[in-house]
């Protein structure tokens, strides 16, 4: 099979899952070495290689191990010592589609943007971060908590490099290049420390990409227990509403500040999706401006007001309150079906995007069809990560400001 071809069909899998409505585990786990392209590298990938070998097998991807061009007995060697735990370098896909190679044992990560904090933790390895952007230092303090004693690394688009240095980490875990310190692999060149792009903010990335931490931390342990919780809210989720046609599922505007919205691209679709909503936006670009007249024209069942302010950072409602304000005082919104119809909600983002997501769609869901989900409280699922994966002081029915209901 020629690489052509093997992309092509690479590419196709790739959207069909995405399309999949049962994707909760459905990902390819993305390290070289995961011959057989399922979400785990163990015994079946060595068969796997020995049958490319052999001849019965086709080759893919992640079955060149080692990246030498060649498929041998050298990836096998190289997986069976990931298997033994004694592998001295990894090799991912980033988020970027680039591949790059991470030493090994990582014991002192420098982070920047809280989505990785919030991995880290459920990975038990909190006690690796060494330092923090200086944007997650001031957005999120409360949810830090004594993490916000370590050294700042500085701005996310142009993370201090002479700080780093000075840290030496052995890996910085950063998002996309577009959006953070796109030449910072060349200015670290020659230093020591690895970089590695994941975008944990993407609720579509969330459980690859925690995996292929766990991968690279040695806890894979730790990120099937977060599976397990994910899976059990989603799939339960995903289970319930299967049946209702999509004509007959609500319609929502994601009212997102700045009058923009989130399109079938930006990080909230999952979380969306996952929940029964059909997003009117679903065909536009990420993170679009939007006529008011539009909206009016859509006239949909929900409407969702995103608030930047608030969530852990809030003791009261004021913020989303205030949010809430903001949408209703819009030209024409008492005209909305939704307004009609008390179908106005206003949440904090946080709980949409990162590892959390399941909570916010947990949260939508309820609201979208409260029949269905009547016994589900989204409140309990919130504090039961916070407990269980974030081990913070936090009691979200007392705390906070994640969701509004006026």
């Amino acid at each position: 099979m020629n690489r052509i071809c093997l992309m092509v069909i690479i590419i196709a899998l790739s959207v069909l899952q995405t399309l999949s409505p049962a994707g909760a585990s459905s990902f390819t786990l993305e390290i070289f070495g995961n011959a057989n392209m399922d979400d785990a590298i163990n015994e079946k990938d060595v068969s796997y290689v020995q049958g490319i070998i052999n001849g019965t097998e086709s080759k893919t991807m992640l079955a060149d191990a080692n990246l030498d061009g060649k498929v041998d007995e050298a990836d096998i060697s190289l997986i069976e010592q990931i298997l033994e735990g004694k592998e001295t370098k990894m090799t991912i896909i980033d988020c970027d589609g680039m591949n790059v190679t991470v030493k090994k044992p990582i014991k002192k990560i420098a982070v920047i943007v809280d989505s990785t904090v919030e991995a880290l933790r459920i990975l038990n390895a909190k006690d690796r971060i060494v330092a923090i952007d200086e944007k997650t230092r001031k957005d999120v303090p409360s949810f830090l908590g004594d993490l916000m004693k370590l050294s700042s690394i500085g701005d996310r688009t142009e993370p201090d490099v002479e700080k780093i240095i000075e840290l030496q980490p052995d890996l910085v875990i950063l998002g996309p290049r577009q959006y953070h310190g796109h030449d910072l692999e060349k200015k670290l060149n020659g230093t020591g420390i690895d970089v590695a792009r994941l975008w944990l903010a993407n609720s579509d990335m969330v459980l690859s990409e925690v995996f292929i931490l766990g991968y690279l931390l040695d806890e894979v342990e730790s990120a099937e227990e977060y599976r397990e919780w994910h899976d059990e809210i989603i799939d339960g989720i995903e289970n319930k509403i299967s049946s209702i046609p999509e004509d007959k599922r609500p319609s929502v505007f994601w009212d997102r500040p700045g009058n923009t919205t989130c399109g079938g691209n930006s990080s909230y679709q999952r979380t969306l999706s996952v929940s029964g909503g059909r997003n009117i936006a679903f065909n536009l670009t990420a993170y679009p401006v939007v006529d008011p007249e539009w909206i009016l024209s859509m006239d949909p069942d929900v409407v969702l007001g995103l608030s930047f302010a608030g969530g852990y950072e809030s003791r009261n409602l004021t913020p989303l309150v205030t949010r809430y304000k903001e949408i209703s005082g819009t030209t024409g919104f008492d005209n909305l079906r939704a307004a009609k119809d008390g179908k106005v909600f206003v949440t904090h983002y946080i709980i949409h995007v990162n590892p959390g997501y399941p909570i916010g769609a947990a949260y939508l869901a309820k609201w979208f069809y409260p029949d269905l989900f009547k016994d589900m409280d989204p409140a309990e699922i919130h504090q039961d990560y916070l407990d269980r994966f974030q081990k913070i002081d936090f009691d979200v029915k007392k705390q906070g400001a994640f969701v509004y209901m006026p």
